[in-house]
């Protein structure tokens, strides 16, 4: 958090020096927009060859945001147990 607070990608209260203190709503936005950047390269590098002949452009990304909530949801099965 630190290092995030510090390159100037999540804002922090300047008038905390320890502990700093973050505002939640900075922090989500700051999480929906790493998201997006995640979720932006993933299409990027799917390519043409991710959509079937059959497929739309948004039915194929409709497609990858689902493996994705799957993937985090295993993620999180693993770190309660």
């Amino acid at each position: 958090m630190s290092k995030l607070i510090d390159s100037g990608e999540l804002p922090a209260d300047p008038a905390s020096a320890t502990p700093r203190l973050i505002k939640l709503e900075d922090v989500l936005a700051y999480e929906e927009r790493q998201r997006e950047v995640r979720y932006s390269a993933l299409v990027e590098t799917a390519g043409d060859d991710a959509y079937g002949d059959d497929e739309e452009p948004a039915t194929t990304a409709a497609d990858l945001r689902r493996m994705r909530a799957d993937l985090a949801e295993r993620r999180r099965a693993e770190r309660r147990d």
